[in-house]
């Protein structure tokens, strides 16, 4: 808490990365909301670092989770399960908060699966007039993306 106190002046935001207060439990998740309201209070936004991506039902547990109980402001998504992994993000009782989808990770085994067609159709969905963009609320655009 105190890094983001003496940070905040020099950030625009801030990017906790969930897994590692998760491993600790409940404990690393009474953590992370710490930071995260330490965050807004400091008059910054906080990005969460989740990775997150699945099917609808799981996926509106997912942002429930992460915005409704952690109140972060944007998360990280992964795109591989499609719109239905993105949509309950950022559509909804949640337009206006947003996200950054996978695109070019840079993890060593990356260039695996994110092939440059890939990466460019993952791209082109995020695109304001993409697949994923045209159905994204204007309050939750555009659509970021981790490059």
């Amino acid at each position: 808490l105190e890094l983001v106190e003496q940070t905040a002046p020099l950030a625009c935001c801030f990017k906790p990365n969930s897994a590692f207060f998760e491993a600790h439990g409940a404990e690393g998740w009474a953590a992370l909301k710490r930071v995260i309201a330490a965050v807004h209070e400091a008059g910054s936004l906080a990005l969460l670092d989740c990775k997150r991506g699945d099917v609808g039902s799981t996926a509106e547990a997912y942002a429930a989770a992460c915005y409704d109980d952690l109140d972060a402001d944007a998360v990280t998504l992964s795109p591989y399960l499609g719109w239905d992994a993105v949509a309950p993000f950022v559509t909804g009782a949640r337009a206006g908060k947003g996200c950054f989808v996978l695109c070019a990770t840079s993890n060593p085994s990356a260039e695996e699966v994110q092939t440059a067609s890939v990466r460019a159709g993952v791209a082109a969905a995020c695109a304001d007039a993409g697949a994923w963009g045209a159905r994204t609320p204007a309050s939750s655009r555009p659509l970021g993306l981790v490059v």
